[in-house]
Parts: C-alpha cells; sequence; structure tokens
C-alpha cells in the first residue's frame, strides 16, 4: 500500500481498511466476495481479501495440526507408563505364585501331621473351585484338594442328617431319617389353652403331623397320654410369633410338607387335616386359612374371613390372616419368613405384606373346613404383653413403600371361588 499510494499508512488506519473490506460488498449478489475493497477512498485490489481468506485457513490448519501432534505425544507418553507398570505387575505376580507354593507345602505337611494324629479317619468332602462334588466315609487318611485359588482345602467332619424336630429312635445306634410325609404344627399356649388344644391333637394324630409346643406359662401338661411325643418350649410372657422366629426356621420347616400356626384358642371339630392340604395340593396354593364359622360366642375380625356356604371349595384371596390358624407350604415359608423384623410378638400386619412381599401365586380362604374362633381376650388388656396395635402401625409404616392388601379394602363377595 505505502509503495502504491506513496507515504507511510498508520495501524489504526490499515484496521479501519480492513474493518472497511469486511463491510463493503457488492449488493447484486454476483461474485462469491465484495468485488472492491477501499482505503481511504482509494480502490484496492480485488486478491487482496482471497489472501486474506488463504491465510486464515492456513492457520487453522497449523493449529489443528500442533493439537495432534500434542495429543500423539500423550499417547505415547500414556503406552512408555502402561508398559512400566505392566513390569511391575509381573515381578509382583512371580513373587506371589513362590510365597502359594512355600505357604501350600507347609499347610500339606501340617495336614498330614494332623490325619495322622486322627488315626487316618476323616470324611471325604471333596471340594473343588468352591463345589460340593462327593459326600461320602471313607477309612483312610485325609489328603487335600486345591480350589480355584490354588489354597488347599482340608476335609472336614461334615453330617449329612437334615436338621428336622423328629426325635432320634435310638440315641445309642445309627440315625435313621425319618419319611418326610409328616406336617409340622406349632402352637403357643399356656394353662388356658389345654381343653382345645387337646382336642386339636387328638383330631388331628401323631402319625401324620409333629408337634412344638411353645409355653408362655408354668403349665404342666404331664397328664396328656401325648405328652412325651412332642416338643416343648417353654419361655414365660412371650408371644407367638416370638418364638416362631426363633425356632421355626426355614431350615427346619423344609423338612416337612406344611407348617400349621394354630392358636389355643381355635376350635378344628369341622377340619380334616388331611383332605385340607390335598386340596392345597391340587390347587397350588402356598399359604391359605380356614375360614370363620360364624356364632355368637365367636368373634371375627375381618368379615372376608367369614365362612361363605356353597358348594365351592374356597376362595382366592390376598389377604390370609394371621391367626388364629394358617397354613404354609413349606417353600413359602423361606420367604414368608424372611420378612418377620427382629421385634416382631404378635404378627399383626404381616398379613398385608405376605402375598406381594413374597410374590406368592396362589392364596385362599377355605370355606370347606372352617374353624372356631373362642376368643379368650384383648391381648392390649394383657400386662407385659405387646401392644399389637403399634406392632402393626411399626411394621406397616417401614414397609410403607410397599403394596398393602387390607382386608377392610377387599369388597364383600368379591373373591374369586374355586372348587
Amino acid at each position: 500500500i505505502n509503495a502504491e499510494y506513496g507515504g507511510t499508512t498508520s495501524h489504526t488506519k490499515l484496521s479501519e481498511a480492513f474493518f472497511s473490506a469486511l463491510t463493503t460488498v457488492d449488493h447484486d449478489h454476483t461474485l462469491p466476495f465484495p468485488s472492491q475493497m477501499v482505503f481511504n477512498n482509494v480502490p484496492l485490489p480485488r486478491h487482496f481479501l482471497l489472501y486474506r481468506s488463504t491465510f486464515i485457513y492456513l492457520g487453522v490448519l497449523f493449529v489443528a495440526i500442533l493439537m495432534s501432534y500434542v495429543q500423539y505425544q500423550e499417547i505415547l507418553r500414556l503406552r512408555q507408563q502402561m508398559g512400566r507398570m505392566q513390569e511391575k505387575l509381573d515381578q509382583v505376580t512371580e513373587k506371589s505364585k513362590e510365597y502359594n507354593a512355600a505357604h501350600r507345602e507347609y499347610r500339606e505337611k501340617w495336614f498330614e501331621c494332623e490325619s495322622k494324629l486322627n488315626g487316618g479317619y476323616d470324611n471325604n468332602l471333596d471340594v473343588h473351585e468352591g463345589k460340593i462334588e462327593n459326600l461320602s466315609i471313607q477309612n483312610k487318611a485325609s489328603t487335600t484338594k486345591s480350589n480355584s485359588v490354588g489354597w488347599p482345602i482340608p476335609k472336614r467332619t461334615f453330617n449329612p442328617i437334615p436338621l428336622n424336630l423328629e426325635f432320634f429312635p435310638n440315641l445309642l445306634g445309627p440315625y435313621v431319617p425319618p419319611p418326610f410325609n409328616k406336617s409340622l404344627l406349632v402352637c403357643t399356649t399356656g394353662e388356658s389353652g389345654k381343653k382345645l388344644l387337646n382336642k386339636l391333637v387328638e383330631k388331628f394324630g401323631l402319625d401324620n403331623f409333629s408337634y412344638v409346643i411353645f409355653l408362655y406359662d408354668k403349665s404342666n401338661w404331664q397328664e396328656f397320654p401325648w405328652h412325651d411325643k412332642v416338643i416343648w418350649i417353654r419361655a414365660n410372657r412371650q408371644v407367638k410369633f416370638w418364638y416362631i422366629q426363633r425356632f421355626i426356621t426355614p431350615e427346619v420347616v423344609r423338612q416337612y410338607q406344611f407348617l400349621w400356626i394354630v392358636d389355643d384358642d381355635v376350635g378344628v371339630e369341622a377340619v380334616d387335616p388331611l383332605k385340607y392340604e390335598d386340596i392345597m395340593r391340587k390347587y397350588d396354593l402356598q399359604y391359605s386359612q380356614p375360614a370363620n364359622k360364624a356364632g355368637h360366642e365367636f368373634k371375627i375380625s375381618h368379615p372376608i374371613t367369614q365362612q361363605v356356604k356353597g358348594k365351592h371349595i374356597g376362595r382366592y384371596s390376598k389377604f390370609v390372616e394371621v391367626g388364629p390358624l394358617i397354613v404354609f407350604t413349606s417353600d413359602a415359608w423361606n420367604c414368608a419368613y424372611s420378612l418377620l423384623q427382629a421385634d416382631v410378638s404378635c404378627g399383626w400386619g404381616y398379613d398385608a405384606l405376605w402375598f406381594d412381599y413374597c410374590r406368592f401365586r396362589k392364596a385362599a380362604i377355605i370355606d370347606r373346613y372352617p374353624i372356631e374362633h373362642h376368643y379368650k381376650g384383648n391381648l392390649m388388656a394383657i400386662p407385659g404383653r405387646p401392644n399389637p396395635e403399634i406392632e402393626r402401625d411399626m411394621l406397616l409404616k417401614r414397609f410403607e413403600y410397599m403394596d398393602k392388601n387390607f382386608a377392610y379394602e377387599i369388597p364383600e363377595g368379591s373373591l374369586e371361588k374355586f372348587g
């Protein structure tokens, strides 16, 4: 510019020339760039704008190449760092193998000495990769086998006897597991429940049922002929589910067909226990209750549990009352037991949660075999007993996020009949 127009040009005027070149365009839209650029009212060459664009493109390309080069250098640095870390890891692995080999050798010597001290008798419990492969009793020296980690696993005494509540037939001889075609019946009672419980045991019999009686007082039951054929557990002033949570675990119930939880104020004159269990098997019921027979001297807590007379057998229901009598299959009890809280006592409120909590398929109220509930009194009026309403409210508050099946929300007559 200086050579063509003479004199010197300040930077300010040169900037104004660039600005003017960017704002001065040909309005006929026939050219891709301004047709003329001026500076101090003096026209500039047309190719000036083309030079400017070329410089910009070259600058952007230079910056992109520079950034790619920086990233490439960073990748090389990270790869070198990973190589050094891999070398250290290989060194640690080699040392670990040496330590494991030495440790295995010492443990094998220790187990060999232990086997000699035990006289060479041990149970052959083969374990490989965390799985039991073989279980048999052999008269030979104990050996070891390594699991997936490489650690030798010693053979230990393992008792294959299933856990149940049956009496040993002979304490001096070998244990013979009984046939598991029985059901387990549990009842919490005291002095006031002798009459009704005696009728229950006489009706249900001892051939198809095992009994666990929980005593909450100091009553004596030796007057009954079946006294020495049932299991007695005494803990003064406790409530039904306090005992059940501590003694009737899924490991115990798994050895039986059904679990009957019975109160000591229930009359079972109209109940045929074996036919009742056949109904549960036939209709694939996971838990159920007999309907409550209506009467002046009987109390019915929930109207939907009252007997509906007819030719049908029962009604499907998501609500099955926790008492006075409820029956679980052994598989269903596995989940129902897991819901019991540490402070459970009366069990109120669990009947509203069991069905959805365990995702049960079928539960029912059996009208064919009703029971009579001889109401003994209000639990809240007994000194020292927990308040069942407070227990229920606390339980439902803990599981307020769950859907609940309350008996009062189920319209009477809406339950589906079957049979």
